[in-house]
């Protein structure tokens, strides 16, 4: 175990033969670890992460996708941890809010977030964290059905400039919110979101003015005529994704482009950043 005392990053994606009691006991001599990949380790639950956070006093990343977070309660010591920046926590179906309140809590130094196809989390979790961590620059709540806002009316964001919430149930009303508490938005992904319109859309594209990239894609209830009006209203834009492929012609694309915007019908967060 010496050589463990010396290690600073450790990608065990796909291990599955890894128990709870076996990272709770390694965690002991890994003094020095800043990273740890454990992505579909399917046996690991709450036990391993807090484990983590309490033993690790220099870890900034954990990554713990597709694992069995949710599933039991971690009933020892909590230990606050200010060094934890960055957490991928996608597709842990058993997820809930009183966890994401428990990471509010340990990790209040947060800038990262992903919690995306985390079906049984609310506004409820995720407007904790937002209240909590005031340094979360990038929040990912795709495909999280059950979110209709982000859980805060009054509390200014001040540093996050990724949302990415597409396939979610976010609304015209949180965009409102969206619009008048996250005043450094750079880029927002709200593909397939089904409950948003055109309204909705031009309170953000009126209100963060430092917005670089925007997706629309697949949300029916946008019109997509709106474009020009967002790339005249909003000079800091570069990228959209219109919301259908009705916007495509190539005299329409190039008038926005010698405004300094591209516009697609691709769906990519890497286009879009």
């Amino acid at each position: 175990m010496f050589l463990y005392r010396f290690l600073e990053y450790l990608n065990l994606e796909g291990a599955n033969f890894l128990k709870d009691g076996s990272m709770i006991e390694l965690s002991k001599y890994m003094c020095r670890l800043k990273y740890i990949n454990l992505n579909y380790c399917s046996k690991l639950t709450n036990s391993t992460f807090f484990t983590l956070i309490r033993d690790c006093p220099v870890l900034s990343e954990i990554r713990m996708e597709t694992t069995n977070l949710g599933v039991e309660e971690f009933t020892t010591e909590l230990v606050i941890n200010p060094r934890v920046k960055t957490l991928h926590l996608a597709r842990n179906g058993n997820l809930s809010d009183e966890f994401l309140k428990k990471v509010a809590f340990l990790c209040p130094n947060l800038q990262l977030l992903d919690v995306s196809s985390c079906t049984t989390i609310s506004e409820e979790g995720i407007g904790e964290v937002l209240k909590s961590c005031s340094d979360i620059q990038r929040l990912e709540i795709k495909l999280c059905r059950q979110m209709s806002s982000l859980g805060i009316t009054d509390v200014e964001v001040k540093k996050l400039e990724v949302l990415r919430v597409g396939g979610s149930g976010i609304d015209d009303d949180a965009l409102t919110t969206i619009a008048n508490t996250c005043p450094r938005l750079l880029y927002l992904n709200m593909y397939n979101c089904l409950y948003v319109t055109t309204r909705g859309v031009k309170e953000v594209v009126e209100k963060c003015r430092a917005l670089r990239g925007i997706s629309l894609w697949c949300c029916q209830f946008v019109d997509a005529d709106i474009l020009p009006w967002m790339v005249f209203s909003r000079p800091s834009l570069r990228n959209i994704v219109s919301p259908s492929n009705q916007f495509t012609t190539e005299n329409q694309r190039n008038l926005l482009l010698r405004h300094g915007c591209v516009v697609s019908c691709i769906n990519s967060d890497d286009y879009l950043l």
